[in-house]
């Protein structure tokens, strides 16, 4: 997969947690808690796609 690629699932990604967000917020979501291997799977994706959206930007200057 492209970086840029990867950029666009955490914007994604975002999004779709914002609308999780929203439902909670409102009372009309029930959801299920993840274990702890796929939350902690999850967090390392994201902070790899972060590292690479700050590298990217960093070469950009």
């Amino acid at each position: 997969m492209r970086p840029e690629s990867e950029i666009e699932n955490l914007f994604l990604l975002l999004d779709e947690l914002k609308n999780i967000h929203k439902h909670f917020k409102s009372g009309i979501l029930s959801f299920e808690i993840r274990k702890k291997d796929d939350i902690q799977k999850n967090e390392a994706l994201v902070e790899e796609m972060a590292a690479i959206h700050r590298e990217k930007t960093e070469n950009l200057w």
